[in-house]
Formats: structure tokens, C-alpha cells, sequence
């Protein structure tokens, strides 16, 4: 009797056991693949960490904030954008939204705004940090920016 009571509790648990093994596999998180597509490559939030504008850093002066979010298209090439910046003067703001296009032969990324004012800058990357510099109004323009988040698009 205690035999037979034994070997239904062993294999009780060991069943359970088994569920339970097979339901943490299935939950392990997936490793990010790392392809050459330009949505795991730039889309995502970025961080503005410095802002400079004609050779001053006004990041933290001027503007209190600032984040770039890149969202792809329907090419490995281009997509959306929205940018805010948080100015420190009477907590102004402004979202700038529009379409973007990145040509990684000639280190370039073009925003054009929904309004159709356009903005070429080059870029370096380097992981999670991203460098942006250009002419906005005839006037030199810095920016350097992390990734804030990573978030895997699917």
C-alpha cells in the first residue's frame, strides 16, 4: 500500500514537474538578432544627452529636454519621426513630427516635417549612442543622443 501510494506522488510530481519545466521554456525571453535592418538599427527612442547650437551646449541652459522617436517605414530606408523639445523658458514645448530617410553610404539622415521644412544632418553610430550634426538656419547644430529604451519591434 505505501508502495503503491509512493509511486503516485512520485509520478504526480514528476508531471508537474515536467509542465512546469516546459512552461519556464517557453517563457525565456528571446535574444535580439542582430540584422541589418534599419528597425533594429534606429527605431526606437533616443535621449538627447548634449545640444549644441553654433558650438554652444544649451542642453540643460535652453532646453530642460529632449527625445527623438524613430519609427520605420515600409523600406529599410526611411520612416516617421516625432521630436520633442522641452524648453526651460515658462515650460514651452514643441513636437516636431514628420518622415525621415537615412542614406548609410553617405552617413546621412533627412527630416522633413510635416510642414516641409527639411533638415540634413550626418551621422556616426556607435551601438546605443548616435551623433547628429548639421545646419539648422545657417547655424551649426550638435546633438548626441542615446538609446533610451530598447524595445524589440515585431
Amino acid at each position: 500500500m505505501k508502495n503503491s501510494f509512493f509511486k503516485k506522488h512520485v509520478l504526480a510530481i514528476s508531471f508537474w514537474g515536467a509542465i512546469a519545466s516546459i512552461a519556464l521554456l517557453g517563457c525565456e525571453a528571446e535574444p535580439i538578432e542582430a540584422t541589418s535592418s534599419l528597425e533594429n538599427r534606429w527605431a526606437g527612442q533616443w535621449q538627447v544627452t548634449s545640444f549644441q547650437h553654433d558650438g554652444a551646449e544649451i542642453k540643460d541652459k535652453i532646453v530642460a529636454s529632449s527625445n527623438l522617436h524613430l519609427r520605420p517605414g515600409s523600406s529599410d530606408s526611411d520612416g516617421d519621426f516625432e521630436w520633442s523639445i522641452v524648453y526651460h523658458d515658462n515650460d514651452a514645448s514643441e513636437n516636431i513630427t514628420g518622415h525621415y530617410e537615412v542614406n548609410e553610404s553617405l552617413l546621412e539622415i533627412i527630416f522633413t516635417g510635416d510642414k516641409g521644412k527639411l533638415l540634413k544632418m550626418h551621422f556616426t553610430r556607435h551601438g546605443n549612442l548616435l551623433e547628429l550634426s548639421g545646419m539648422h538656419d545657417d547655424v551649426p547644430l550638435l546633438l548626441k543622443a542615446q538609446r533610451a529604451e530598447r524595445s524589440v519591434q515585431k
